[in-house]
Order: structure tokens, then C-alpha cells, then sequence
């Protein structure tokens, strides 16, 4: 498949490195934030800053951005939906029991009449009935239409609710946050081998994936059905979860991961296990850890840490000395801002010095 790939000059590589860091979930927010970046310059590895809007943030919980005008609205009725609450459904109309979830979420909800009339389903006629218990609103939604053969897509600032062969028919584009590092080129290829494989373009589907552009940032923008994006949000949201979950946790103990990163040059890799801990928590006022730790082990750099944030940067740091081009840096607000590129400027000047 990757020979076909790439005879089909399929635009998929490893991108530019990015970094996320900061307190804003992705889930529930969109749009531009402000950025500092700091570029490396592989010959005199000097750090410099220009600003980046934001693409994503690796520091809190995976989540997916929709692409389009209405991506603000998706991102509040998706919130919505996603909290938990308790509903009874007795030989309720479909109607009326999807009313009482649109309530219950506070968003609109509507019908595509169309297509229901052409598929002779009755909303009035149909009825649901059933318990459910601590559930998300969109689980018990997917649960009520899923008894009579209905989906939903969001349309027009709002979730509509239609037949299953139509919500086949309507794509929208979502964009991916990749963590820096990742085989972009064997993601993708997961993703199509495991997720719907018979509706991409590589097979004769609808379906597309490709990396943003390299100055960007890394991560996939993708045009599939609502479904299917439940699907990939679920699939690496779970990927995400097991990169950064301890598999066992004594009561009391707080884990700390470990990562390893080979350094072939013994300059930069002393100098990095020196100064490391101090770039990365003087760059995350809210996600620094005063007890992570840089060893060098043979030709590697050891970083243990307890702040998933302080990894993501150390390994762009790391990637950055040994020149990777970019790592992005979000900035919290106009002081945070000013405060880091403060530092990043003192943390620059300081390298230049020790021949960074």
C-alpha cells in the first residue's frame, strides 16, 4: 500500500515538528490563538520567534477540530452532547423523545424531512423505549435513531436528523492534531485499514486523508461522514490515551513517564541535559514539573516526567537542536506571551554561548 502511495504521489510525509502546550481543551474551542514559535537553524543552531496561530494542544485531552465556517457552533452542540444525564423513554414518538434530548442538551436538533418521507419513516409513528443511565446525550441519541435505520449530520448550526443512506452522502472536513515524531505516512495507513477501508479515495471511496501543510504544523485533515469521524476521533483518542496512561498506579504515587531520545552529538546532548529542565518549566506556567529529570544514558537523553505538557516539549526541543525547523509554543494570553518570549529570548542568548 505505500508503494501504491507513493506511486500515486500521495502528499503524506513527516511534517514539520509541533508543539502543544497550554490549559484550553481542543474539545468545545476553535479558531486562532496566539502563538510564539521558535524556529531552529540547523547550521548555528540559534533559536529565533515568529508567531503561529494554533492548531491544536497536546497538553490537555485528544480532540479534533471540524474545518468550516461552522466549526464554532459544532464545537459548543458537540459539548453539549457530550454530558452525561439519565433519560426513560415508554413508546415515546421519535419525535418527541429526540425533542427531549435536544432539551435536555440545550441545542437544535432537526429533521430532514425529505428523505424520511422518501424512506416512509414517521416520526410521529415510530416510538422508542428504554432506560438510560449515566449516558451521554449523543450515545442516547445514536441509541434512539439507530433502532429505526436514522443518523444525524450537522447542517446548517445544527445537528439534523436524516436516514442512514443520506449521512452516508454528507462529508465534512476535520483536522487531526498528529504528536510530533508519529509516522505520519503509517497513521494513515492505519486509519484506512482499520477504519471504514472500503470508503477511501485508495480503494475507490469518497473518503480522503492528507497531511497539513509542513509550516502548519503536524496533523491530518480529513474528509469522511459524521460516523466515520467518530470513528478516528475514537480510534486516536484512544491511541493518545494509551501513549500517556501508566498501566499501573499505586495509591499515592503519582506516575511519571519516561521517554528516551538518541543525541548523536555529545555537545548538544550534554548541553540539553543541562539546561532541558529549565527551557521546558519556564515555558509552561501552567503545566511545569520541578521534579522532571534529563539524564544522559549512553547516547540518549533519558526525560522522566510527570507533566505530559513538559514531555511534548522536551521532545520538540530535542528535535529542534538536532533540526527539525519549527516547534510551536502557545501562548496563554498578551503577558504570558510577553513573559515567554522574554525567556525564550534570555534562553537564547544563552545557548548561542554554550554553542547550541
Amino acid at each position: 500500500m505505500v508503494a501504491d502511495d507513493r506511486t500515486r504521489g500521495r502528499a503524506v510525509r513527516r511534517w514539520t515538528a509541533v508543539i502543544w502546550c497550554g490549559a484550553a481543551a481542543v474539545a468545545g474551542t476553535a479558531g486562532l490563538q496566539p502563538f510564539v514559535s521558535v524556529a531552529a537553524e540547523p547550521s548555528i543552531g540559534i533559536l529565533t520567534l515568529r508567531p503561529q496561530p494554533m492548531m491544536a494542544n497536546l497538553g490537555d485531552a485528544y480532540g479534533s477540530i471540524r474545518l468550516g465556517p461552522d466549526r464554532d457552533a459544532f464545537a459548543a452542540a458537540s459539548a453539549a452532547l457530550a454530558e452525561h444525564h439519565d433519560l426513560d423513554f415508554r413508546e415515546t414518538p421519535l419525535r418527541d423523545a429526540v425533542a427531549a434530548i435536544a432539551e435536555k442538551a440545550g441545542v437544535r436538533i432537526g429533521f430532514d424531512h425529505e428523505p424520511l418521507d422518501d424512506a416512509a419513516i414517521d416520526i410521529d409513528a415510530a416510538t422508542v423505549s428504554g432506560s438510560f443511565k449515566d449516558m451521554s446525550l449523543r450515545a442516547i441519541l445514536r441509541e434512539v435513531l439507530g433502532d429505526t435505520d436514522l443518523d444525524m449530520v450537522f447542517r446548517n448550526e445544527r445537528f439534523v436528523v436524516t436516514t442512514a443512506d443520506t449521512a452516508a452522502e454528507h462529508s465534512a472536513r476535520f483536522f487531526y492534531p498528529v504528536l510530533a515524531g508519529t509516522d505520519v505516512d503509517e497513521l494513515v495507513m492505519l486509519i484506512e485499514r482499520t477504519v471504514a477501508p472500503d470508503s477511501w479515495d485508495t480503494v475507490g471511496g469518497k473518503g480522503a486523508i492528507a497531511a497539513v501543510p509542513g509550516q502548519m504544523g503536524t496533523g491530518l485533515v480529513v474528509r469522511q461522514t459524521e460516523a466515520v469521524h467518530a470513528e478516528i476521533a475514537g480510534l486516536l483518542a484512544g491511541l493518545d490515551a494509551a501513549l500517556w496512561t501508566a498501566d499501573a498506579m499505586e495509591e499515592g504515587v503519582e506516575p511519571r513517564l519516561v521517554r528516551a531520545y538518541p543525541v548523536a552529538d555529545p555537545v548538544v546532548r550534554e548541553s540539553a541535559a543541562e539546561r532541558l529542565v529549565g527551557i521546558c518549566n519556564e515555558s509552561l506556567p501552567r503545566a511545569a514539573d520541578p521534579q522532571a529529570t534529563v539524564d544522559v544514558v549512553g547516547d540518549s537523553l533519558v526525560v522522566r516526567s510527570r507533566s505530559r505538557a513538559f514531555h511534548v516539549m522536551a521532545a520538540q526541543v530535542i528535535a529542534a537542536l538536532q533540526g527539525v525547523d519549527t516547534i510551536l509554543i502557545e501562548g496563554d494570553d498578551d503577558a504570558h506571551d510577553h513573559a515567554e518570549r522574554d525567556a525564550l529570548d534570555a534562553h537564547a542568548t544563552g545557548l548561542r554561548k554554550t554553542g547550541l
